[in-house]
């Protein structure tokens, strides 16, 4: 990270979280956040969160190494966003058909840095792997988002690495610090029969 990166924001609210990007549906994204106010602000990429709180901005930098090895060994993997799910009616988002890579590489982050607790332990700890399409919009904003994305799924993506996101979540400021590669050489898709 740079100091470049932390000057801009105020250093008693800033935080950190790992996520996976997901580019193919960053188009989606950014179209419908001009027009939608439920959709995530600029400077958030399309991602499915790993682990938010992460470090504090001095502990990444300090083990930022350290999350590069750890995420130099996961293999990349091949996954689907193929369903709109919600979280009573404040959050939209697209669900992977299979939770299960996603989970295990964020239990195998809360093994290795045991002081980041998902959410802060909100949510009872469960870790629901998602894609936010829209967070505490009007009921109307919500719907459209939500007939949108389901109009292009099923998506297909492949996790090939991991961002360090730094930033303050109230007013919602992130900016990408630094991109991690998984493994050596990507996973390619598998041919359709």
């Amino acid at each position: 990270m740079s100091d470049d990166t932390s000057a801009t924001l105020d250093p008693i609210e800033i935080e950190t979280g790992l996520i996976i990007p997901v580019p193919a549906f960053e188009s989606f994204i950014r179209r419908h956040r001009r027009t939608n106010s439920a959709v995530s602000p600029a400077g958030v990429p399309a991602h499915l969160t790993l682990l938010y709180p992460f470090l504090p901005p001095m502990g990444c930098k300090e083990a930022h190494a350290e999350v590069a090895s750890f995420f130099a060994e996961v293999v990349p993997f091949e996954f689907e966003l193929t369903k709109v799910g919600w979280f009573d009616d404040r959050v939209v988002f697209l669900a992977p058909e299979e939770a299960q890579p996603f989970i295990e590489l964020t239990e195998r982050l809360i093994d290795h840095w045991s002081v980041c607790i998902p959410y802060g332990g909100r949510h009872g700890g469960a870790h629901v792997p998602h894609l936010t399409l829209g967070i505490e919009g009007t009921p109307e904003e919500m719907e459209s988002l939500a007939e949108a994305a389901e109009r292009l799924l099923p998506v297909r993506c492949l996790a090939d690495q991991a961002w360090l996101m730094i930033g303050t979540p109230r007013p919602a400021q992130w900016q990408i610090a630094s991109k991690f590669s998984f493994g050596e050489a990507p996973i390619q898709f598998s041919e359709e029969p």
